[in-house]
C-alpha cells in the first residue's frame, strides 16, 4: 500500500535508500507527465493508472496458493 501512495502522490516523500530512490523515480515516470499530470489523465482514454487489489484478490495467487473458486469470479 505504500509504494501505491508513494508512486500516486503528487509530491513524493523523501526516501532514504537511494537506489530505492532512483527505482521509486523510474516507475513515477511512467505514471506522470513532465508538466505534473496524472498521464491517464493527460493522454485519456490511454496512460498508465495504478490500481491497488487486495490481497485476496490476486488472479495470480491461484497459482501459488489454495484458494476457493468463487474468490475469482468478483462481486
Amino acid at each position: 500500500m505504500s509504494l501505491f501512495e508513494h508512486l500516486n502522490a503528487e509530491v513524493p516523500k523523501k526516501v532514504q535508500d537511494k537506489r530505492l530512490g532512483i527505482e521509486l523515480a523510474a516507475l513515477r515516470q511512467s505514471l506522470w507527465t513532465g508538466n505534473g499530470q496524472k498521464s491517464s489523465l493527460e493522454y485519456s482514454p490511454y496512460g498508465d493508472e495504478l490500481y491497488w487489489i487486495e490481497t485476496a484478490r490476486m488472479l495470480a495467487d491461484v497459482l501459488t496458493k489454495s484458494m476457493k473458486p468463487w474468490l475469482l469470479r468478483g462481486p
